[in-house]
C-alpha cells in the first residue's frame, strides 16, 4: 500500500531527463520531452509512467485556482512550505537542510511534510522537532500537495541548489548555494547541529539497541564509513569508489583502538577483521532509525559524496568526505571537517582547478559528461592521510589556520561557487602530492 501511495501522490520535484539523464525541475517542459522520448522508443511502461505524470501536473496545475485563498493566507504569514525529493535519501537530507536553514535565515516559519508513505520517512520522523512543523500525516500530506506546489508560499530544490539543467544546458540556479546557506547559518546561530536532534526517549530507547547489537561498544568512539559502490543507479556512477581504497583507513583506524561501523546494503562486499569492526544494513526497514542514531551520534564519518554525506551534514556529524564529485559543493562543511576530489584526466594530462572551476566541468556528475575525460578515484594513500588529519582535527581543541598551500586552493574558487563558502579544509596531503592541480 505505501508503494502504491508513494507513486501516485509522492510528487518529486526533480525528473530525469533522457536520453543524457541529466537532473532538471519537474514542469511541463521536461515531462513531455520525457514522454516524446520513451513514445519514439516504444517502452509501453515508461509511456504510461509519464503520461500519468503529466496527467497529475495538469490537474496539479488546476486545482491551485481552488486553493488561491489559502495561497493568499500564507503569502501573508510567515509560514512557508518545503518541495523536498522524498524518493532518495541524500537528496532529501540535502534538501531538507538546506530550506530549512534558509528558511530560519530569512525569518521564516518551515512546514515540513513527510508522508509515511515516504520510503525514507523513519529516518526522519524523530529528529524533526524544533523551530517548524512537522506533518507526516498521509492524507493531510496529499491534500496540500497544491500548495506544496505553489511557487509563492514554498522553498523549492532550486532556491538551495546550486546547479540545474535548463534548456539543455547546466547553469547556475541563484547566488544562494547550498554551502554558503549552511555557513551563514552556522555563524548566525552558532552549532547547527542542535537543530536536527532525537527526541529523549527515542535515543534512549535506540542506545539500548544499539548497545545490544553491537556489544556494548562506546558510540563516541566510533567511525562510521560508507563507500558508495557501483551497485546505485546510474545517474550516480560517477559518485562510485573501491572499497579496496579504504581497507588501510580500516585498519589504521582499528589499530589506534577505534570501533568502526560500515554502512552497507543488501548485495555489497563484506569485510571481516577480528574484532571493533561491524557492518549495518541500512537497507532494512528495522534499522532505518537506528542508522540516524548511528550517524548522530558517533565521532564521525568517512565516506563518499552520496546519501550518508548529505544525511551527516544535516545531523551536524564531522565528515571526512572522499572522492568527492561534482567539485561545485560538498557536505564537508565545519571547521574540522575534511574533504578530497577525485581527479580528471585528459589525454593522460590531469586537468587543473583553474580549468574546472572556469568551466562546466566543476558540475561534472553524468557519465554523458565525461566522453573524452577519464575519471580518477583517491588512492588508499590520500584517503588514510585525509583521514588521519581528520582525527587530529577532532583531537585538537582549537581551530588551526589554512596552511600556504591551502590558502592557494582557496583563492582559485570563484565567488559563484558553492564550495567556496564551505568552513572545511581540502586535506593538506591531497593538495602537496597533486601540486599541479594548483597550477595556472
Amino acid at each position: 500500500m505505501k508503494k502504491i501511495l508513494n507513486f501516485f501522490f509522492n510528487v518529486d520535484p526533480y525528473i530525469i531527463l533522457e536520453p543524457d539523464k541529466f537532473v532538471t525541475s519537474l514542469n511541463l517542459s521536461s515531462i513531455l520531452k520525457n514522454l516524446l522520448f520513451f513514445l519514439k522508443k516504444v517502452q509501453l511502461k515508461k509511456i504510461i509512467k509519464y503520461f500519468f505524470f503529466l496527467l497529475r501536473f495538469i490537474f496539479l496545475e488546476i486545482i491551485t485556482i481552488f486553493y488561491l485563498p489559502l495561497i493568499i493566507f500564507f503569502k501573508c504569514s510567515n509560514y512557508r512550505f518545503l518541495r523536498l525529493s522524498s524518493n532518495q535519501l541524500g537528496s532529501l537530507a540535502h534538501n531538507l537542510d538546506a530550506q530549512i536553514k534558509l528558511s530560519l535565515l530569512e525569518k521564516k516559519k518551515p512546514i515540513v511534510i513527510l508522508p509515511k508513505y515516504s520510503p525514507y520517512e523513519k529516518n526522519f520522523r524523530d529528529i524533526l522537532i524544533n523551530d517548524f512543523t512537522y506533518i507526516n500525516n498521509s492524507f493531510v500530506s496529499i491534500i496540500l500537495l497544491p500548495l506544496i506546489f505553489s511557487d509563492s508560499i514554498s522553498y523549492k530544490p532550486e532556491d538551495v541548489e546550486t546547479f540545474l539543467v535548463k534548456r539543455q544546458k547546466i547553469t547556475t540556479i541563484k547566488n544562494t548555494f547550498y554551502n554558503q546557506i549552511l555557513s551563514q547559518y552556522e555563524k548566525k546561530f552558532k552549532d547547527s547541529s542542535t537543530i536536527f536532534k532525537l527526541k529523549k526517549e527515542v535515543s534512549n530507547n535506540l542506545q539500548d539497541k544499539f548497545k545490544k547489537l553491537f556489544n556494548n561498544i562506546n558510540i563516541k568512539n566510533t567511525f562510521v564509513i560508507h563507500v558508495r559502490d557501483s551497485s546505485f543507479y546510474k545517474t550516480s556512477l560517477l559518485r562510485t569508489a573501491n572499497l579496496n581504497n579504504y581497507i588501510p583507513t580500516i585498519k589504521y583506524l582499528l589499530s589506534n583502538n577505534y570501533q568502526i561501523i560500515r554502512l552497507v546494503h543488501n548485495n555489497e562486499k563484506k569485510l571481516f577483521f577480528k574484532k571493533n569492526y561491524f557492518e549495518f544494513n541500512h537497507e532494512k526497514e528495522l534499522n532505518k532509525s537506528l542508522q540516524t542514531f548511528i550517524v548522530k551520534n558517533c565521532k564521525g564519518i568517512i565516506c563518499c559524496h552520496g546519501g550518508p554525506s548529505s544525511f551527516a551534514a544535516m545531523l551536524g556529524t564531522p565528515i571526512c568526505q572522499t572522492n568527492v564529485i561534482p567539485f561545485d559543493h560538498v557536505h564537508s562543511n565545519k571547521e574540522k571537517d575534511v574533504y578530497i576530489h577525485k581527479k580528471v584526466f585528459k589525454n593522460k594530462q590531469i586537468i587543473n582547478y583553474n580549468f574546472i572551476f572556469k568551466t562546466e566541468f566543476k558540475y561534472l556528475y553524468n557519465v554523458a559528461q565525461l566522453k573524452d575525460l577519464k575519471l580518477i578515484e583517491n588512492s588508499s594513500l590520500e584517503i588514510i592521510n585525509a583521514v588521519k588529519e581528520f582525527v587530529d582535527k577532532l583531537k585538537d581543541k582549537s581551530i588551526k589556520k589554512k596552511s600556504l598551500l591551502q590558502k592557494k586552493y582557496y583563492k582559485i574558487l570563484p565567488k559563484n561557487l558553492s564550495i567556496k563558502y564551505s568552513n572545511a579544509k581540502i586535506s593538506e596531503f591531497f593538495i602537496k602530492n597533486n601540486i599541479s592541480l594548483l597550477k595556472k
